[in-house]
Formats: structure tokens, C-alpha cells, sequence
């Protein structure tokens, strides 16, 4: 997966899950270099990101390449077995001995860039590895003023990202998850149908039940992105932004479509609107019209 030329290598963070094991400042770069140590074949250039297959350490190299921005406040690595999930202490584990098994990869992060202190956006970063491989993961960028930018995602593949679901956020009933490149806050067993025809159908069901919900709306738009519906999808999230026009995550996804379908402008006016939601949010006075 290739960062967008508009990302910097500095203008990364993210913050999904709650973590245990917070890594101190001495520390921060433990994998990083370790892992440059063990594999002298590999230059820093080459850990600015990851791709489906990686192992664990290559992975958590990554996500500490003190060069990236994304400066960990903490890191959260469980293996998951069935719907049970056992946290890994990473100062103990070595990286490469935990290949066995389902493992998830949560990322705490704050944005220096914009929002000090408590009022600081949250981003949501997550790394899944059935077998120890890589095989589902959502990287969140940011831009200037902490501005959330295009998710850098991997994993639309419906069966990969069934399993992802009912291995780590069914169970967990929490973080935050991506189907392709639009995003949702709750996961939905439709996302665990059995074709992804079948899940749009559950997903319009449950839309239709509750026609004043937006993250049912929100979550429609989701599954017809992914099946190619982009023209719907559009329309479902235009829905769910009358239905709650505060909500910044439909404005993103909006973003996010209209770029797909090539209309700048209102991919332009989607973000800006989303991103003025989020800096009123985070306690920021709103930006000067222009």
C-alpha cells in the first residue's frame, strides 16, 4: 500500500483502542530499528508501508518508523480465538513468535499538529493478522491542523473483511471499522453476509427499518460503495448528513465518494464541511471565511 503523494511522512497519526502497554519515549523506536538490524537487506525508505502478507515485526516496524508522524502513545497487540481475545505484552512477545494464531494490532496515537491536550481529534488505526500475516488494516492520515485526510485502507475484499468483523469487532464491540474506503462506527452482521449482495439487501433493510437513523443510512452507503453502487451510496449519505448534519463522518465518506466519482468540488465542499464539524468539536474556533 503506497502513501498518497499528498501525505507527508510527518502527517500521519492515529488513535483507535484503549491500550495497556504504553511505550516510553526511549523506546519509541524499539522495532524499528531492531527490525533494521535483524534484516540489513531493508532500508528505512523501504518501512514507510505495509502490504498484505507482512509479518508481525515488519509491521509494527512500520507503524514506529520515527520518521512517519505517527508517534505512538501506545500499542495494542491481542491474539484472537474465536470470540475471545488474549492481550500480548509486546515488551516480552518477540514479534516474529507470535505468527501462530489470529493477532489484531490497536494504535494510540495523538496529533502534535494541531489540537494540544484533551481536545485533540481521535483517529482510528488498526492492523489485522489471521496466521501472523497481514490481511486487513486502516491507516488514518492527517493533514495540516490535524485535518483527517483519506483513509489509507487495504482489505475491500468481502471475505477478508467478514472475517476481520466477526474475529475482532463483533466479539469486541468496539473500534471504529472501514469496508474499502468508506467508514462506519458500529460493527453490523450484515457486513458478515455470505456475498456482498446479500449484504447491501441487510443493509437496506435495516436502513428502510429505521428511515431516521443516520448510521443506519451511513452504514447502506457503506456496503453499496463497495458493490459498486457509487451514485446510491451518494444518495444514502446525503440521508444520513439531513438526518444528523453535525455528524462529521458522513461529510468524510462523502468526501471520499465524490472524489471516487471524479466532482472535485463537492468532494471539496464535503471535506471542508466535515473538517470545520470536527475542529468545532475538538473545542476550536471555526475557520475565517475565506
Amino acid at each position: 500500500m503506497k502513501f498518497p503523494q499528498q501525505v507527508t511522512r510527518r502527517s500521519v497519526a492515529t488513535l483507535l483502542l484503549a491500550s495497556a502497554i504504553v511505550l516510553g519515549a526511549s523506546g519509541e523506536d524499539d522495532f524499528f530499528r531492531s527490525y533494521l538490524e535483524r534484516h540489513p537487506e531493508v532500508t528505512e525508505d523501504d518501512l514507510i508501508e505495509v502490504s498484505a502478507g507482512d509479518r508481525l515485526d515488519r509491521a509494527l516496524a512500520v507503524v514506529h518508523h520515527p520518521d512517519l508522524g505517527l508517534d505512538p502513545l501506545a500499542v495494542d497487540l491481542s491474539r484472537v480465538e474465536g470470540a475471545t481475545t488474549t492481550a500480548l505484552d509486546l515488551r516480552e512477545i518477540r514479534a516474529e513468535s507470535a505468527s501462530a494464531g489470529d493477532l489484531f494490532v490497536a494504535v494510540r496515537q495523538r496529533c502534535r499538529g494541531g489540537f494540544p491536550g484533551p481536545g485533540e481529534p481521535a483517529f482510528g488505526s488498526w492492523l489485522f493478522l489471521p496466521e501472523g500475516r497481514l490481511s486487513a488494516w486502516s491507516l488514518q492520515p492527517f493533514g495540516a491542523g490535524c485535518r483527517p485526510e483519506d483513509p489509507m485502507v487495504e482489505a475491500s475484499d468481502h471475505a477478508v473483511m467478514q472475517r476481520v468483523g466477526m474475529a475482532v469487532f463483533r466479539p469486541l464491540r468496539r473500534g471504529n471499522f472501514r469496508y474499502g474506503p468508506l467508514a462506519y462506527q458500529v460493527w453490523d452482521d450484515a457486513f458478515a453476509s455470505p456475498t456482498p449482495v446479500a449484504m447491501v439487501a441487510r443493509l437496506e433493510t435495516s436502513a428502510a427499518a429505521r428511515p431516521g437513523d443516520a448510521h443506519a443510512q451511513n452504514r447502506f452507503a457503506v456496503g453499496l460503495f463497495a458493490v459498486g453502487e457509487r451514485g446510491a451510496a451518494v444518495e444514502a449519505l446525503g440521508r444520513a448528513v439531513e438526518l444528523e448534519p453535525d455528524w462529521s463522518l458522513p461529510h468524510w465518506n462523502l468526501a471520499i465518494a465524490h472524489l471516487h466519482r471524479g466532482d472535485l468540488k463537492a468532494a471539496a465542499d464535503a471535506q471542508e464541511r466535515a473538517a470545520e464539524i470536527d475542529r468545532i468539536a475538538a473545542g476550536a474556533a471555526p475557520a475565517a471565511p475565506e
